[in-house]
């Protein structure tokens, strides 16, 4: 008979909460542990100042190492469980997190050749550095090595986690749910399928499934996953994956190859940050061959900053001198008629000199039969400055062919007839 281990962890704050919340927390609560409990597997999590989380996994296997195949990255708190028994028995290791995973997720490839793996975020975080991101400082010799949020602040490449590389195939997000012995731990996780198309999930109680490409439970003296051979897996069901699912984690610092760790980050989400968040990861220990011996897992709850206007500067309303709009009388360019004097050019009347021609026409009765006509066109040159006393005019005689001209003309013929008439009468009498 085997024995079947649980382990998680619960937030002091949920806990105490009430309402949908405190309903969440008691179905995750696990108070079962013992010594035997696989605990090479380790996580820790770094906060920076603007609230990126930066989880450490790390392993500290005697074993070539440990093949990780679930992470969470969550909202609220972590779970997380693994299962020990003898060989040949089906072993369960599963790591979610009770809310949805968190926003902005990104992580290292495995990386190699550091001087240890022992890492903590007093000794090798600066939350401040990259203007808040947070930097974390690999321990190494010589050229330092870093991993930031900033990509200006890393040496080290981050792939966003459904991208596979970096000896890590990419991530797919994962609800799933495993029990021991009444031990529970469901919720959001990442899987990194591999070996076959798809995300088909490994079985609690049969292990390995046809077309297997997620490896939660396995059977234990065989490769991990859904592996023929060598050693052949007693429930390993074709078509078998070509690669086991998940990544190799080493911890075996006596060389730089094998003292390696992985970095996942992630940004906060406002429920995160009133309520918190929890990190987990679980997998398989295994040998040189890939055979898994036992299995790993571990959480960690976390807090993020709780974000005040004191630490982001923001535009506050201060007393300063400014010139601002107020309720005063100030001149205003008005249109108003005004008695002002202008000079304007006025036309005023001058004194000018005019030339006047007159035409007179002057009949002269005589006591001769000779009637004259005698005209006298005089130009008469007449300054007009001021009145002045002159002698009348000549009168002026109509031009003959106006009306007046034409009455003169025939005035003058009838004169004329009547002093002929007159004349004949003086020749009679003689």
């Amino acid at each position: 008979m085997r024995d079947r281990v649980g382990h998680a962890t619960f937030m002091s704050r949920l806990n105490k909460g009430t309402g949908p919340l405190g309903i969440l927390t008691l179905g995750i609560i696990v108070l079962l542990g013992r010594a035997d409990v696989a605990t090479a597997l380790t996580t820790q999590q770094c906060v920076s100042a603007d609230n990126h989380v930066y989880l450490i996994i790390t392993t500290q296997s005697s074993n070539i190492g440990t093949q990780v195949t679930s992470v969470g990255v969550n909202e609220f708190s972590p779970c997380s469980v693994s299962e020990i028994g003898a060989v040949g028995t089906v072993l369960s290791s599963y790591s979610a997190g009770v809310g949805p995973l968190l926003a902005d997720r990104a992580r290292t490839g495995v990386l190699s050749g550091l001087d240890t793996n022992s890492l903590s975020c007093v000794s090798n975080f600066d939350a401040n550095a990259a203007g808040g991101q947070g930097v974390l400082n690999l321990p190494v010799m010589g050229i330092p090595r870093t991993v930031s949020v900033d990509s200006m602040s890393s040496t080290e490449t981050l792939f966003p986690v459904a991208m596979a590389g970096g000896g890590i195939p990419g991530a797919a997000d994962i609800n799933a749910s495993r029990s021991i012995t009444g031990i529970t731990c469901s919720g959001n996780t990442m899987a990194f399928p591999a070996g076959n198309a798809g995300n088909v999930i490994s079985d609690p109680t049969t292990g390995e499934v046809s077309g297997q490409s997620i490896t939660f439970d396995d059977t234990s003296g065989t490769r991990v996953g859904d592996l023929p051979a060598p050693p052949m897996g007693a429930n390993a069901v074709a078509p078998f994956q070509s690669v086991p699912d998940g990544f190799l984690l080493q911890g075996n610092c006596s060389a730089l190859a094998t003292c390696q760790v992985v970095v996942f980050v992630a940004k906060a989400t406002p429920p995160a940050i009133m309520f918190g968040f929890g990190v987990a990861a679980a997998g398989f220990t295994v040998d040189g061959s890939l055979v898994q011996v036992q299995t790993e897992g571990a959480q960690q709850n976390g807090v993020f900053n709780t974000l005040t206007p004191t630490t982001t500067p923001t535009p506050t309303p201060t007393a300063t001198n400014t010139n601002t709009p107020t309720n005063t009388p100030t001149p205003t360019p008005t249109f108003t008629p005004t008695s002002t004097p202008t000079n304007t050019n006025t036309p005023t009347p001058t004194n000018t000199p005019t030339a006047t021609f007159t035409r007179t026409n002057t009949a002269t009765p005589t006591q001769t039969a000779t009637p004259t006509n005698t005209a006298t066109p005089t130009a008469t040159r007449t300054p007009t400055p001021t009145p002045t006393n002159t002698r009348p005019p000549i009168p002026v005689i109509p031009t003959p062919g106006s009306p007046s001209g034409m009455l003169l003309i025939g005035g003058l013929a009838l004169a004329m007839l009547w002093a002929l008439s007159r004349a004949r009468g003086f020749g009679v009498r003689s």
